[in-house]
């Protein structure tokens, strides 16, 4: 199995970013701030076990794909309801209510939050920030674009369909970067409630120290990714680099990481090229949007949406697709 299998990790460091924000001053509003963390975090985890589960059904064929289908969705909407609902009840003032009546209520300014949503690299995530309403907002579309991007690394180019051990493999895949998005999350979000109050002063982003747990547990989280993954691909002795391991190819991995982006625009890659990077990110995006639209889909409306993506990219030429013909 490739490194890459754990690299995607970069990607999730793209919520904790934004839960961050609102990390500054033992004066800020804590009570809050740390409802906000609370509250990105369960959302990461339930939308990252909605698209677990449906990338194992699709792994199992049970359903055609792509994810999110219709059950994740609802899943992941009922998530992101509780998580403006939880964000209201501690920041939206004495209605509990964000930008009804201002009451009471925290400003983003207090709470550390910029005047835009941080957003990620292509993303659109940009919406303007002037009370805890649009803060929720910010965190959901950034937490759904984070977990997005990390499963389509484990799931995008799986070679289906499959069975035995290869389906199990592959299942096994998405469940344990699931779990591994949830865990590394929860572990950043109990290290920045430490600092807010005043545990300690260090910043809760790798490398720094943080509150001396977080990292250790991010790395206990990481291992036992590799392990799932490991005893489920890697052959009779369960043990990755082997000569019994299932291939990437065999998988659907490409032989590089593929590389991903955190909002300060630094690609993560074994390769070092810009381009490159561009290039490969760009490719994921088309194709998730032509896996997005129906095979009867009208030619103009997918070409709108991959000419848009290619744009946003400043990359002129499209891809050889018949819907984009004409």
């Amino acid at each position: 199995m490739p490194s890459c299998v754990l690299r995607h990790r970069i990607v999730s460091s793209s919520i904790v970013l934004a839960l961050a924000v609102a990390a500054p001053s033992a004066a800020t509003p804590i009570e809050c701030q740390n409802a906000v963390t609370r509250a990105g975090t369960a959302f990461v985890k339930a939308n990252a076990n909605a698209l677990a589960k449906c990338g194992k059904a699709v792994v199992r064929g049970r359903i055609a794909g792509p994810c999110p289908d219709g059950k994740a969705s609802t899943a992941i909407a009922k998530g992101a309801a509780k998580l403006r609902a939880a964000i209201a009840a501690k920041c939206g003032g004495d209605d509990q209510i964000c930008a009804e009546n201002y009451a009471g209520e925290d400003t983003p300014k207090a709470l550390g939050w910029p005047l835009t949503c941080p957003n990620l690299v292509h993303g659109d995530c940009t919406n303007t920030i002037t009370h805890c309403g649009d803060i929720a907002t910010c965190l959901a579309c950034i937490g759904s674009a984070a977990v997005e991007q990390s499963m389509d690394l484990v799931v995008d180019a799986l070679a289906l369909p499959s069975t035995g051990q290869l389906a199990l493999c592959q299942a096994t895949i998405g469940r344990a970067t699931g779990a591994f998005l949830s865990a590394r999350t929860k572990a950043l979000q109990t290290c920045w409630e430490a600092r807010r109050k005043g545990r300690h002063a260090d910043d809760c982003v790798p490398p720094a120290v943080g509150d001396g747990k977080y990292l250790d547990a991010i790395a206990r989280a990481a291992s036992k990714q590799r392990v799932a993954i490991c005893k489920a691909c890697g052959g009779a002795d369960q043990a990755c680099g082997t000569p019994d391991d299932l291939t990437p190819s065999t998988i659907g991995f490409p032989n590089d990481c593929p590389a991903v982006s955190v909002p300060d625009g630094v690609a993560w890659s074994d390769r070092r090229s810009r381009r490159p990077d561009r290039l490969c990110r760009l490719r994921r995006r088309i194709r998730h949007e032509l896996r997005r639209s129906p095979p009867g889909a009208g030619t103009a409306s997918v070409s709108v949406r991959v000419r848009r993506v290619c744009r946003a990219a400043s990359v002129g030429a499209v891809p050889d697709d018949p819907r984009l013909r004409g």
